[in-house]
């Protein structure tokens, strides 16, 4: 799968609902709330942080100033309880789809090679073409090929800003809504 692709193993969208939708071939189901009812406001995570586990010093550097604001985050680590037991594609996908506000994809060679990345990557795409709404933040932390998708969305040169750059243009972000 690239990265910028999106599988289409027979998705129908009706109703907002994703029915029969192939991520890295499992089959999951997602509810999808309509775009009336998962408006911003609503969601319970400002942002959600999805990246490869290589990236993960970099993005909990990241995270460390995040912490400091008032936003509400999605972080793998910090959700161990609620994480645990679950079927991991509907709860990833249910996160990024449905409650996170707004998703920063830290993207690097490792994360179109990764398997839960791919099945973030499902629900965010999924989310935008559901809602229609402007919610992936992209950070590129390397020279990885990404065309497929610098073509449509704006992002971040990871490498020009810290960490705490980083946090800060998320933070004045999310207080745009």
């Amino acid at each position: 799968m690239k990265f910028g692709s999106i599988v289409n193993n027979g998705v129908m969208i009706t109703g907002g609902t994703v029915k029969n939708s192939s991520v890295v071939g499992q089959q999951i189901s997602a509810s999808v709330q309509s775009s009336e009812q998962n408006s911003k406001q609503d969601k319970k995570y400002d942002v959600g942080l999805s990246f490869a586990n290589e990236d993960r010093a970099f993005v909990e550097m990241v995270l460390h100033h995040i912490k400091k604001t008032e936003m509400r985050y999605f972080y793998d680590k910090d959700e161990v309880a609620q994480i645990w037991g679950n079927d991991l594609y509907r709860y990833l996908t249910d996160v990024y789809v449905n409650q996170c506000k707004y998703t920063v994809v830290f993207h690097s060679a490792y994360y179109t090679k990764k398997k839960w990345t791919q099945v973030e990557w499902g629900g965010i795409r999924t989310k935008q073409l559901l809602e229609q709404k402007d919610s992936l933040l992209l950070v590129l932390l390397d020279d990885s090929d990404i065309s497929e998708i610098t073509d449509q969305w704006s992002y971040l040169d990871g490498r020009d800003y810290s960490p705490k750059e980083i946090a800060d243009i998320i933070s004045g972000k999310i207080s745009m809504d």
